[in-house]
């Protein structure tokens, strides 16, 4: 389970309150590139998030806080647990204050349970690390969701909840409380890919919320008109609309387009007449950190992510890619 958004506005957060000086003199240069990779990494540009937090970071003298953690969020995204580990470890020792340092434990818990996949016993670690954030500030109550998913994630499954339900005692509303609510209500979504839901209003005007189409297979379709992969799958997605019946599949084409105007221009000369949701916030797209377009996400009828694709691969279709797993989750409409 993922929270790559509330990730990214909580580090924001904490950069944007950074008093110049703070770090051993006031130093424009490094300020900039902080403010700048800060802003790579909300943008998902990781390689470049990288490269400007080391600048800012070699200027003030390999001592910045929000450095290492900028460097430790942007390896969690590109997947890189050991320089994730390295990094929070470097932030633990620089940053000033509890909240930094909270922030630094909760990068270690996440490099953890990513490593736990492999060797469970991985899993006690991150247990301990969102913990230790949690005591360090109590204000944030994803750290305490984060101990809970643990739990989970070891089979405690009584002790998971207990966690979980002491977290809605105390934050009852808001995103980390949905989320308990769910995991209390099957702990199977920690240790199976499902879906976070989410709701969108297409361009059609119809509200579609992922919960209610339970029971239908869904495919999302990430994508952008100035992507031109993205726009080289249009046919092929056509052809799955008409393939399948809409009691069966929903495909949703979630677009990250900068112009609405031209993005509704394309759609209605391409005749994309299946469900269309411009994300101008990013909304969705950092819901389900998205990196790269085209991606495409198959979700089963139970809520679980059965495949993702991203990108695109010159020795076969969009079509081909997605044909073995639709095939084994839906029957093709022969009728006509």
């Amino acid at each position: 389970m993922r929270f790559s958004k509330s990730t990214f506005l909580s580090f924001i957060m904490f950069s944007s309150i950074l008093a110049p000086g703070a770090w051993g003199g006031k130093d424009e240069s490094a300020e900039d590139q902080l403010k700048r990779g800060t802003e790579a990494l909300a943008a998902r540009d990781y390689q470049q998030a990288v490269k400007l937090f080391e600048q800012a970071n070699k200027t003030r003298h390999k001592s910045c806080g929000p450095c290492y953690q900028g460097l430790a969020d942007a390896y969690m995204a590109l997947g890189d647990s050991g320089k994730q580990l390295e990094n929070a470890n470097k932030a633990l020792q620089c940053s000033p204050d509890a909240q930094g340092k909270a922030k630094a434990h909760e990068s270690k818990g996440n490099a953890f349970l990513r490593l736990g996949k492999e060797d469970p016993r991985k899993l006690k670690d991150g247990e301990e690390e969102f913990r230790t954030a949690a005591q360090l500030d109590r204000s944030n109550p994803t750290f305490q969701l984060e101990v809970g998913i643990a739990l989970l994630k070891q089979s405690h499954i009584d002790e998971g909840k207990q966690e979980l339900n002491a977290l809605l005692e105390s934050t009852p509303v808001g995103l980390a409380a949905e989320a308990a609510r769910s995991l209390i209500a099957d702990p199977r979504r920690v240790g199976e890919p499902f879906a976070p839901d989410f709701q969108v209003t297409t361009i059609q005007g119809e509200n579609l919320e992922l919960s209610k189409l339970a029971g239908k297979v869904v495919v999302l379709d990430f994508w952008a008109t100035w992507c031109p992969p993205c726009v080289a799958g249009v046919p092929e997605l056509q052809a799955l609309v008409k393939k399948y019946p809409r009691d069966q599949l929903v495909l949703i084409s979630i677009s990250a387009d900068r112009n609405e105007q031209q993005w509704r221009t394309f759609i209605a000369k391409k005749q994309m007449e299946w469900a269309q949701y411009w994300d101008s916030d990013h909304r969705i797209i950092d819901l389900f950190g998205i990196r790269a377009f085209p991606t495409y996400l198959v979700i089963d009828k139970g809520g679980v992510i059965r495949q993702r694709v991203v990108g695109t691969n010159p020795k076969t279709s969009v079509a081909s890619r997605l044909k073995p797993i639709l095939k084994a989750l839906l029957q093709p409409n022969t009728e006509g």
